[in-house]
């Protein structure tokens, strides 16, 4: 939810009145026009928008109030995803992959495969590997603005991607291993530093992303026309738009809450697949993902 960046007064507003006020929006939303195919969040937290479920894990790193968690689930887990086969209409995930260990990624996309209904659409937001390694070499430390390690450029551009190994490593080394590796070489070998327990915390960044590797995961569990997209670019009507609702945007900051491909834009790669598609998705609209 980004909450480190909300002050107290702005964190007390947020939990007492306005999470209250649209989870009452999304229930009365929902008795009205129920879905028969339902829309998924995945590690969204407390994401509140109506015709939407929400998908996380309540845990030490994250201890998210069950009230506000239609699903309660831990993602590391290799078990079925419990929704039947071809019954969900989309999935979406902003900025969460990149807190996963990977190897747990197959089993989920082969899982989100199974449980989208033909013509279904999965969205996934992550920071960017390739667009760190390249503000990296051109020395932009603006574009790691917000990055929580900031001893250094170089500590902040592992933190995005190895967030355990960063917080241990002379800045000298990264360096020195920055300049003489092949960029995914060097993000190969961060994450080979990573221990069990460094991955199992889940707060921490565990896994580089560029375009290209979702494709091979995505590819490899049956997904079909896979697309590089953009910020607020979603084929799908119901996956975008900034979460702006009656100006309580002015008051404290809802965007987690009720928006979509908010987090950091500027710096992060944004991929949409589809199962099975028959008919083109610019066709697709609010009602026949319903």
């Amino acid at each position: 939810m980004g909450e480190g960046n909300l002050s107290r007064i702005e964190m007390v507003v947020q939990h007492k009145l306005v999470m209250p006020l649209l989870n009452l929006r999304r229930k009365i939303a929902a008795r009205r026009a129920p879905r028969v195919h339902p829309m998924v969040n995945v590690g969204g937290g407390y994401f509140l928008r109506p015709g939407w479920l929400s998908l996380d894990y309540s845990s030490p790193s994250y201890p998210y109030d069950p009230r506000y968690l239609d699903i309660n689930w831990d993602l590391t887990k290799p078990i079925p995803l419990p929704f039947a086969d071809n019954s969900v209409a989309c999935f979406y995930s902003q900025h969460t992959f990149e807190h996963l260990p990977v190897t747990v990624v197959p089993h989920l996309f082969r899982e989100f495969h199974r449980c989208l209904r033909p013509g279904g659409v999965l969205r996934i937001s992550v920071p960017d590997y390739d667009k760190a390694h390249a503000a990296y070499m051109a020395n932009d430390v603006d574009a790691f603005d917000g990055i929580w390690i900031r001893k250094s450029i170089e500590h902040a551009f592992v933190a995005t991607f190895a967030t355990a190994y960063a917080s241990r490593i002379d800045r000298k080394l990264i360096r020195d291993r920055i300049l003489s590796s092949e960029p995914q070489e060097f993000a190969e070998y961060c994450y080979e530093q990573l221990t069990p327990e460094d991955l199992s915390i889940f707060h921490n960044h565990n896994s580089w992303w560029t375009f290209s590797r979702f494709h091979s995961l995505l590819s490899a569990a049956s997904f079909t026309n896979i697309e590089n997209s953009t910020a607020q670019g979603s084929r799908v009507p119901d996956m975008r738009g900034n979460g702006n609702y009656l100006g309580i945007q002015h008051i404290t900051k809802i965007d987690r809450l009720n928006g979509f491909d908010t987090a950091h834009p500027e710096m992060s790669v944004y991929v949409e697949a589809i199962k099975d598609a028959l008919d083109p998705v610019s066709k697709m609209s609010d009602s026949n993902i319903l």
